[in-house]
């Protein structure tokens, strides 16, 4: 720990992720220099919220996923220092807002908790949002690589066009469209085509 804390440029982002009661308490305790305590859980029937904070979670602020029965780890924190938290979970008969995903500073460097996320079972999102009930699974994580590598992972070093065309008939000329011209024209101007077909 003292190498990632002592050097003279700004320190690497650091994730500590899988966070789960089965974890040492002292291990926990010296990575976050005693803000997290440990974890817990409860069945919860209520929903993930992401925080506002502005370099992280950015569109998605304020925004939240439903949980439905399903067990989930959260952190036990030292309420009386400092941390930001970005993802945290509010059961129906909860009256305070749990973490399971924080950020903390130490001496200028930035240390994520994660706590254990399992979507394996199908039924733990309502059948209304099916296409996000996996999400929260990958989502901190991705938060986490766009905060650290900024746009030198997040956005491609360069830009290219494709065009889209959709359900044309094969024939040449369909239309004003000339397979011939668009090959053509795709070795000059450098862009690529997609054909969609309806199956």
């Amino acid at each position: 720990m003292l190498t990632l804390f002592n050097r003279k440029r700004k320190g690497v982002p650091l994730l500590i992720t899988g966070v789960s009661s089965q974890i040492d308490y002292n291990i926990l305790d010296k990575w976050s220099y005693g803000v997290v305590k440990g974890a817990a859980s409860f069945t919860c029937n209520g929903f993930f919220y992401f925080t506002d904070v502005e370099e992280i979670t950015k569109e998605i602020a304020s925004q939240k996923i439903p949980i439905i029965n399903k067990r989930i780890s959260y952190l036990n924190l030292d309420r009386s220092k400092n941390y930001q938290s970005i993802i945290a979970i509010k059961g129906k008969n909860k009256e305070n807002f749990l973490p399971i995903f924080l950020k903390i500073t130490i001496k200028g460097t930035k240390i994520f908790f994660l706590t254990k996320i399992d979507f394996s079972n199908s039924l733990t999102v309502s059948s209304s949002l099916n296409s996000r009930k996996n999400i929260i699974a990958v989502l901190p994580m991705l938060m986490f690589l766009r905060y650290a590598c900024s746009e030198q992972c997040w956005h491609s070093p360069g830009h290219f066009a494709n065009l889209n065309i959709d359900d044309p008939w094969l024939a040449d000329s369909y239309g004003h469209l000339s397979y011939k011209g668009l090959l053509e024209e795709m070795g000059k101007t450098n862009f690529h085509t997609t054909i969609d077909f309806i199956p």
